[in-house]
């Protein structure tokens, strides 16, 4: 479920793509080959500072690190070439990598849209100024509608954390265009008048709000550390 802020007049810059024919066509003929992909991901770094009940990153066997700017670079003008978004999102948390923001700032003077997704719990304030003058689209990504809900299964006590980061880049970014922040949440089996709650809180407060589901029954017992802790919420 999507809900937009009906006071914003932001437009996602990256929603374009998202309903363009270049993606519906692949969806529809994934053997057809591109000449070269119309949105690349970048994983900065497969480091990640929360330890989630159902992440997946529990069971990373692969050696962790962080994109070295020679190879960032490299993409980029891959990208610049061909007009080509870059999402910065994946295994880690990208606002852990010591260069996102000269990253940033490198992507933005070859012309290409930079998206952002990340947990809020590492952007720090000396981040947000180039966060607003260079990120183009920006996901929060949450777990259930309330305080408790969140703390549980994102296993930390640091939600008013996350809560203020936003309101401070919500403020700093004022009536500037960009970036676009979006709220995306999952849930269990909360309540619908907790997600009411949740969606009129932020909808009223950043551009977009998105619901989605985490369906804990898919999960490997290995990937959730304290089982004992969320067995009742598997539907």
């Amino acid at each position: 479920m999507f809900y937009r802020n009906p006071k914003s007049k932001r437009k996602n810059p990256f929603e374009k793509i998202y309903r363009g024919e270049k993606f519906n066509s692949v969806l529809k003929n994934r053997k057809k080959p591109v000449p070269f992909p119309f949105l690349i991901d970048i994983e900065l770094t497969n480091h990640c500072n929360l330890n989630c009940l159902f992440c997946g990153q529990q069971t990373m066997k692969r050696e962790k690190g962080f994109m070295s700017e020679e190879i960032f670079k490299k993409a980029i003008d891959e990208c610049a070439k061909h007009k080509t978004p870059i999402r910065l999102i994946r295994w880690g948390e990208p606002f852990l990598h010591p260069e996102i923001i000269d990253f940033v700032k490198y992507a933005k003077s070859k012309g290409v849209f930079v998206h952002i997704t990340n947990n809020g719990q590492a952007m720090r304030d000396e981040h947000m100024p180039g966060v607003v003058d260079f990120v183009d689209s920006l996901i929060f990504s949450f777990q259930g509608a309330t305080k408790k809900e969140y703390e549980i299964m994102r296993n930390n006590n640091r939600y008013d954390n996350l809560k203020s980061r936003i309101l401070k880049l919500v403020k700093l970014r004022g009536e500037k265009e960009k970036p676009y922040i979006h709220i995306s949440s999952t849930m269990t089996n909360e309540p619908k008048k907790e997600i009411d709650k949740f969606v009129k809180y932020w909808s009223s407060i950043v551009d977009s709000v998105g619901i989605g589901k985490t369906n804990l029954s898919k999960l490997s017992f290995v990937q959730i550390k304290s089982f004992e802790t969320i067995k009742n919420w598997i539907i």
